[in-house]
Formats: C-alpha cells, sequence, structure tokens
C-alpha cells in the first residue's frame, strides 16, 4: 500500500528523510511546521559566554541541532572554543550528526531518546560537583536543567539555535489529505502546537476537534507518526482519536519503519 508522508520537520533536516522514503517507493511533502534559526554570539541570548569555562566535565547535547548549532557557534570565534572530557547526546540521531563531524558523543539509552531516560542513567544520579554543559536551543524544556542543578551539578547553558514558526503550506496540506494513504509526522510538541494552530486559522475552527474538523482533517489521515510517547499522550490529550504509531528510534530509520509496521497491518 502506497503511503503520502507529510514531512513536517525543519526544512534541513526534511532532505535526508525525503531521499530515504523515495528510495523505499514512498512519496512526500515537505511541509516544515518549524524554522531553525542558529544564535551566534552577537546576538543577546549568548551575552553569557564570557561566563563559560574553558573545560567541562560534560556536554550534553539534547538535539542534532544543538550539534550543528554548537559547530557554527565554536566557529565563529576562536574565543568560543570550550572543551570537555565527556560528551553525551540525546538520541541516536544526535550522535550521528556528531560522529559526521569529527565529534564523539556518547548515547547512554539505546531506544528512548528523551531527558527523562537520559536522567535514568545510573551516571547521571550523584553529580554534586561536576561541571556540566548543556548545549540546547532556545526555551526549550526546563526539566533536563532542574534536574541535573538538583542533582548536584555546577550547571552552565549555551543556546545555539532558535525555533521559529514557520508559514503554513496550503498548498501541500491540501495535496496531503487528497492523497490516497496520508500519513502526518510530527517530530516536537512545539510542532504540533504550530500545526494546530496553523489549521484552526484555515479551517476557522475554535475546536480543532468537533464534529466538522473531524469530517474535514481527522478522518481523511491515516496514522499520525510520533517522535515519542509524550507528543502521543498531548494529541490523545487535545482529541485526536485516530491511529497514532510512536517510531521505535527517533531516526529517519525510524520513520521508514514505522511506515514499513504501517504496511504490515494494512496488509493484515
Amino acid at each position: 500500500m502506497a503511503y503520502t508522508l507529510l514531512n513536517t520537520r525543519p526544512k534541513h533536516q526534511a532532505e535526508d528523510l525525503n531521499a530515504l522514503l523515495a528510495d523505499a517507493g514512498i512519496e512526500t511533502l515537505s511541509c516544515p511546521l518549524i524554522e531553525i534559526d542558529w544564535l551566534m554570539p552577537k546576538e543577546p541570548i549568548n551575552q553569557q559566554s564570557s561566563a563559560l569555562k574553558n573545560d567541562y566535565d560534560r556536554a550534553v547535547f539534547t538535539s542534532a541541532n544543538a550539534v550543528t548549532g554548537w559547530l557554527c557557534w565554536q566557529q565563529s570565534s576562536p574565543a568560543n572554543r570550550i572543551g570537555f572530557k565527556q560528551g553525551i547526546a540525546i538520541g541516536k540521531a544526535t550522535q550521528n550528526k556528531a560522529r559526521q563531524n569529527h565529534i564523539d558523543l556518547t548515547c547512554l539509552s539505546e531506544q528512548k531518546f528523551d531527558s527523562e531516560h537520559l536522567l535514568q542513567h545510573s551516571s547521571m544520579q550523584n553529580l554534586k560537583g561536576q561541571r556540566i554543559l548543556l548545549v540546547t536551543g532556545e526555551n526549550g524544556r526546563q526539566k533536563l536543567p532542574q534536574t541535573l542543578k538538583q542533582r548536584g551539578a555546577q550547571l552552565d547553558e549555551v543556546f545555539v539555535y532558535r525555533r521559529q514558526p514557520a508559514p503554513f503550506c496550503r498548498l501541500q496540506w491540501q495535496q496531503f489529505l487528497a492523497s490516497k494513504q496520508p500519513v502526518l509526522l510530527i517530530s516536537s510538541l512545539q510542532a504540533w502546537e504550530q500545526l494546530k494552530s496553523q489549521l484552526a486559522t484555515y479551517y476557522q475552527l475554535k475546536d480543532l476537534f468537533n464534529e466538522r474538523a473531524e469530517t474535514q482533517i481527522w478522518q481523511a489521515i491515516d496514522a499520525v507518526l510520533v517522535y515519542s510517547e509524550r507528543i502521543a499522550n498531548q494529541l490523545v490529550e487535545d482529541g485526536y482519536n485516530g491511529h497514532i504509531q510512536i517510531l521505535s528510534t527517533q531516526s529517519d530509520q525510524g520513520v521508514l519503519q514505522a511506515i514499513d509496521a504501517l504496511t504490515g497491518k494494512s496488509n493484515q
């Protein structure tokens, strides 16, 4: 069965996934919900850079975008070159992005790639006196930095990118709903919130999960692929009652495997 995926990832992260799915005979429509702005030291958000230490016990990278932003930030000035004894990646995609750029990061979880599972690892329990640098995006979740501090870490944060809402891609959305087997990809809670906002405006709906919305939008979609259980829970809480498939691994390959799983179910 031929599925069509609405690839809602930021443009620079969508291209590799589109190529992978095209090789597998799966059609994609690119419709980014979030744009990424790289933050350079000249921007006010990074004025804290002068207070950062020259060497850390650990550096935690929260995403592949954190790796890319870190490289841009480090390369912009020799003064920004900061060392660390151990690098930690949240997720295989983050680890792979670092490896491609000759940065050695350890992934402490093999399957579940989020702050909660990182914090469950035995090496992340007693952090008293450890100097930890958190490399992340602006306005991210606070659970990770708060917990690291609570466990005794001397924590510094550097924000290397900013998420911005992308314009609504109306044409791609219309093509997506008109396709035979439409599958929606949601990679973050922010992307989901952005899509809801765009659809509420586009359809002039106050309630995105009433009977009219079900008929116009959600019943036309075969499944929603999500990157985490947390996103899946939010969809259910908001009122979505269609099929939700949680990726087994948060990666391009994980998306392909999830679509393959849908194909297997449809053939049963």
